[in-house]
């Protein structure tokens, strides 16, 4: 049995819920945690332990440049020489092992997690009546299905990896910076981090649009080519393969633009954070070597904290790019749960009983049908009566109505204006 009431309204409606969301990033956030990550938290719990580790390793680097400066080579310290170079191999040695491991994790759920929303998306369309899915063009379908949910994949992978590892690894560095010397800390923390957010979330928002639009354009680009390699012995018997190169050549360019748009918008990130770097460093080295004249920063204070300087601006890198790829996130996500939020036409009641037909017959009165983005009817008036056994043939044009009938029969369309019945139960 099947139902084609009204829509429910938006207070049930996912998809409009979604839509209502102040900030698509942070619903968007909240939809891939817990509905494809949550089942992974013990294994993404084990991989933030495992960037703890990098972030502390990282951060204890510096420290030993600046032993090695004062007790190594200016307090000429035997024991020293030993025990640094140990603890150096220790420190690197226990460093690359926890980054394995936690890239190994991440990649792990990353494709776990697309496995299941690529699952989602065809159950979907495997479900979903025709009215609903033939809204978009197959190839629509396959470049979400391919393109989309490995975009979504990348984005999120990168952003844990991004929160977890190179966060934890800043407030070290910066850390051990303060520990050294706060007032050179403090001016490369007020030089470089605020100007680096205001500068990031402009950049995310360009960044957003042209991602979803370059989408957009992969998407009509897989249309394209779905209908060029069914349709083409009809393209070669009119003579428009010429047509059809200028219409991929154009949809092409569309591609490199709305792609160029959104990496230029990412790159721009990286000469941002270091120009206001090499601000922050100018400044830091006048600061600290007053500071040295004065007797207050020995040399291997300064190194280390430079050293602990440098370090910091590997990971700072990888945050400010972190709005950008949340940004390409966003876009994928939004195409990706569209289509497994769509609702459809013909959906079964609550007391929908499995049909059993026996002594069958299908009768057709007055039937009529419209496609929804058309004014012309498919089918006017058409009625026909199929006994048990019977066979019977439609013979007609092509886009008389043929297969319509058929799809009708079956259930697939609930704008069928119809009255008929199989074995004695209505349908519609």
């Amino acid at each position: 049995m099947t139902d084609t009431t009204p829509k429910p309204s938006s207070k049930t409606d996912p998809a409009a819920n979604y839509a209502k969301r102040r900030s698509h990033s942070l619903a968007m956030i909240e939809r891939v945690l817990t509905g494809y990550l949550r089942p992974y938290w013990r294994l993404l719990v084990l991989s933030v332990l495992f960037n703890i580790m990098v972030a502390v390793t990282v951060g204890v680097l510096p420290w030993l440049i600046q032993q090695t400066i004062d007790e190594v080579f200016n307090a000429r310290n035997q024991e020293m020489l030993i025990w640094i170079p140990i603890g150096v191999i220790v420190v690197s040695l226990i460093r690359g092992g926890a980054t394995f491991a936690s890239n190994l994790i991440m990649a792990f759920v990353g494709q776990r997690s697309t496995a299941n929303v690529q699952r989602d998306l065809f159950t979907r369309l495997v479900h979903g009546d025709l009215a609903a899915i033939n809204r978009q063009h197959s190839g629509q379908y396959i470049a979400v299905f391919m393109n989309d949910t490995a975009r979504l994949r990348d984005a999120f992978v990168q952003i844990i990896i991004a929160l977890a590892r190179h966060v934890l690894t800043i407030v070290a560095l910066i850390g051990f910076m303060f520990t050294i010397n706060w007032h050179m800390a403090t001016i490369y923390t007020i030089i470089v981090v605020p100007l680096g957010i205001v500068s990031m979330r402009r950049l995310g928002k360009v960044t957003r649009k042209a991602t979803r639009q370059g989408l957009e354009e992969t998407g009509g680009m897989s249309t394209l080519l779905a209908e060029t390699l069914s349709g083409l012995r009809i393209v070669k018997a009119y003579g428009q393969e010429d047509n059809q190169t200028t219409r991929a050549a154009s949809t092409i360019d569309s591609v490199l633009k709305f792609t160029m748009r959104s990496t230029r918008a990412r790159m721009m990130a990286s000469p941002a954070l270091e120009a206001l770097a090499g601000i922050a460093v100018g400044v830091i080295i006048f600061y600290g070597g007053n500071q040295a004249i004065g007797g207050n920063l020995t040399s291997g204070e300064f190194i280390g904290f430079i050293t602990a300087l440098m370090a910091v601006y590997q990971p700072l890198r990888a945050v400010a790019n972190m709005g950008s790829l949340l940004q390409e996130g966003v876009a994928a996500g939004t195409r990706i749960f569209a289509i497994i939020d769509q609702r459809d036409d013909i959906i079964d009641k609550p007391d929908a009983f499995a049909l059993q037909v026996t002594d069958a017959h299908i009768a057709f009165e007055n039937v009529s049908f419209a496609y929804p983005e058309r004014g012309i009817p498919a089918l006017q008036g058409v009625s026909l009566d199929v006994q048990t056994g019977e066979t019977i043939a439609l013979v007609g044009a092509s886009g008389s109505g043929n297969s319509q009938i058929k799809a009708c029969a079956a259930a697939c369309w609930a704008a069928c204006s119809i009255d008929f019945a199989q074995s004695g139960f209505a349908l519609f």
